[in-house]
């Protein structure tokens, strides 16, 4: 008798595949020795888990709850010896199910914010920032020009903010301008119609950005630690070394400025 496959554990997957990023960075082993890195790192982690288990929450648990909500209200109607008073609109009975879709949006970026604050955080601990009193944020701005918080630049970020601001402060039509490049087609006559797939996709793909998110923050990080121990006075009696070390910060920081205009829109 063939035994059955065992079930794979979808949070050792996220676990695993995050630990595997973070192993590519220099000084990861500082994770297991320094205690703020590491509470850093769980915190992180549990940001990610938090983040798959709402969208399993979401799709296996609230949109069908809300589906069957909607079937049975429209069951009872049909059968109440009143039904000639009900003057319902299906299309308003269905709109339960996009609203729960479109909060569910909000909640992820809340998430999301979170998130991000701390992979700046995480930044400045592992490696060591702030010693001049610059922080990771304030440095990434001033040598590459790029702010860790700007929804905008990323595709998968701004749909979602766009989102959350549609139902935050537009009642949940999408008249927020500019529209993002995804997700821009939603007719503004009518609130947002976001559907299941559409939502575990998306989130699926911020998921996936997360990594690449990461990434920057580490590169940008070294950098910035490097950066800030490098003292061209040192190398003035060898010119040849000293154009060796500059020539090597150049190729660091074009490095890092080609991965940031590759994952931006």
């Amino acid at each position: 008798m063939n035994k059955s496959k065992k079930k794979v554990n979808p949070f050792d997957v996220l676990i695993e595949k995050f630990v595997a990023e973070f192993q590519k960075v220099p000084n990861f082993d500082l994770l297991q020795k320094e205690n703020s890195g590491r509470k850093m790192f769980n915190l992180l982690m549990f940001r990610l888990a938090d983040l798959s288990s709402y969208k399993d929450l979401v799709i296996n648990y609230y949109i069908p709850a809300t589906n069957k909500a909607i079937a049975d209200s429209l069951a009872l109607m049909a059968e109440s010896k009143y039904k000639a008073l009900l003057n319902y609109d299906r299309g308003e009975l269905y709109d339960t199910l996009h609203q729960t879709i479109r909060l569910a949006y909000v909640a992820v970026f809340h998430k999301l914010e979170s998130f991000m604050n701390e992979v700046v955080q995480f930044g400045d601990i592992i490696f060591e920032g702030d010693k001049d009193g610059e922080t990771l944020e304030q440095f990434s701005k001033r040598v590459f020009n790029f702010w860790f918080r700007d929804w905008k630049q990323f595709l998968i970020t701004d749909k979602i903010n766009w989102i959350a601001n549609c139902v935050k402060h537009h009642d949940g039509y999408p008249r927020k301008e500019p529209r993002p490049l995804l997700g821009g087609w939603y007719s503004s006559d009518s609130r947002l119609v976001l559907t299941r797939d559409e939502f575990k996709t998306d989130v699926e793909r911020l998921i996936e950005f997360t990594n690449v998110y990461l990434q920057l923050a580490s590169m940008i990080s070294q950098y910035k630690m490097v950066k800030e121990g490098y003292n061209p006075s040192l190398w003035d009696d060898d010119l040849e070394a000293k154009a060796k070390q500059e020539d090597l910060l150049k190729q660091v920081y074009d490095t890092i400025q080609s991965f940031i205009d590759a994952v931006k829109n």
